[in-house]
């Protein structure tokens, strides 16, 4: 499998170009003002932390960039965050991150949000070793503290270690977004999601449906229902709400080979996706999802994951 850094991680939106118009202009005086050198669009980080967050994780002599999309529905006390890591040397991606999420400032516990299972707050959190062919589920946690547009922190993950942690709101939330910039079709080209995938083709219709085909040797297939996320460059694909809750389902799937040997792909997911732009000016579609369980099929173990850079058609 083949992972692209440069678009995943570290993205920037174009810079817009301001236009200034004069009043009773003189022949001595243009009367367009172009400004090549405009003041970047601003953001500001809402305090239940929905959106893309961008920066570093560290431990040891190693730095990783990292990508995490937060996301808390209306109402709710908990959101679930999901997101990619990168070897800042390398540029292969290290990690994928599925967790919940919550605000634990009046919980006393010395910091303001916890990502993952630390003690009785917070909520299961599993991460993917790309080495494994992104299966495992292995436990991880984040403890977090908020200022300003920045989240600064540290990350546990079993048999991994401690990473410091540092993320900025990205200018990638000043995008405005709705379902009908999903609609069309999509290709990754370097990613599948079974050993025997090239990689994978994938279409929105208008009613926001998603049917998607693994390109090579594989016949692995998904299909279900996508929703925009109001306000947010944030797609969701199925949906994990358990009064609520909807899958992708993926068959004619073919397997993962990991150490432990062959586990199956088909199964049930469920994830987040966001469009970026990278530094060409092209859209990404960027999804992951993870494998879930419903009340009638629990998830398998170990678990499965998919990671994906779409270009559009």
């Amino acid at each position: 499998m083949n992972y692209s850094r440069s678009i995943s991680i570290g993205l920037t939106l174009v810079p817009l170009v301001a236009v200034i118009f004069t009043d009773g202009c003189s022949s001595d005086e243009p009367a367009v003002i172009i400004d090549d050198n405009p003041a970047p669009p601003t953001v500001t980080a809402p305090d239940d932390l929905s959106g893309i967050w961008e920066g570093t994780l560290a431990r040891d002599a190693s730095t990783y960039d990292v990508a995490l999309v937060f996301q808390t529905p209306d109402g709710a006390a908990e959101g679930r965050v999901m997101g990619i890591a990168v070897h800042q040397v390398t540029e292969v991606p290290y990690i994928l991150i599925d967790a919940g999420y919550q605000a634990v400032t009046n919980a006393n516990l010395g910091y303001d949000y916890l990502v993952g299972q630390d003690g009785s707050q917070g909520t299961f959190m599993k991460f993917f070793e790309f080495d494994k062919n992104l299966v495992g589920a292995k436990r991880g946690s984040i403890k977090l503290d908020k200022s300003g547009n920045t989240l600064t922190g540290t990350m546990q993950l079993e048999d991994l270690g401690d990473f410091a942690t540092s993320l900025d709101y990205s200018l990638q939330n000043a995008r405005t977004t709705a379902l009908a910039d999903l609609i069309g079709s999509w290709s990754d080209a370097s990613n599948g999601w079974d050993d025997t995938a090239i990689g994978t083709t994938l279409t929105v219709a208008a009613n926001g449906t998603m049917t998607a085909q693994a390109t090579g040797a594989s016949t692995c297939a998904g299909t279900g229902p996508t929703t925009d996320v109001a306000d947010y460059n944030i797609y969701l694909f199925g949906n994990p709400d358990q009064d609520n809750k909807t899958v992708i389902t993926l068959t004619g799937c073919g397997t993962r080979v990991w150490p432990s040997g062959p586990s199956t792909v088909d199964a049930v997911y469920d994830g987040m996706a966001t469009i970026v732009e990278d530094d060409n000016g092209t859209d990404i579609l960027v999804l992951l999802m993870t494998e879930t369980g419903t009340e009638s099929v629990p998830a398998l173990l170990p678990s499965m994951a998919t990671y994906n850079e779409f270009i559009r058609n």
